[in-house]
């Protein structure tokens, strides 16, 4: 799990580097802890970590096409599936 969370909060940081926005960059830092709970919940849904994979590949496929606008929607739609898993692993667990 530790190298399935390595990997996701690399590629979130890296892209939000990469995206030349510093306000952003640093909204994601200082959001870092808070978000890092949802992260691991998220990815020990199970069948969740290959489905985060492609869909990161979707954005990337979206910055690398110059299309931000695919990148925003991809993104987007990213999150709200990653809430959803840590919603629903969160209910899970409080249902044990």
């Amino acid at each position: 799990m530790q190298a399935v969370l390595a990997a996701n909060n690399a590629f979130h940081d890296e892209l939000a580097r990469r995206c030349g926005n510093s306000l952003l960059e640093s909204l994601i830092n200082n959001l870092r802890n808070r978000i890092i709970l949802l992260r691991v919940e998220s990815l020990s849904l199970p069948g969740r970590p290959p489905r985060s994979v492609a869909e990161h590949r979707d954005v990337l496929g979206h910055v690398r096409a110059h299309d931000p606008e695919g990148a925003r929607r991809s993104m987007e739609a990213h999150i709200l599936r990653a809430w959803e898993a840590a919603r629903q692993q969160l209910t899970e667990e409080g249902k044990r």
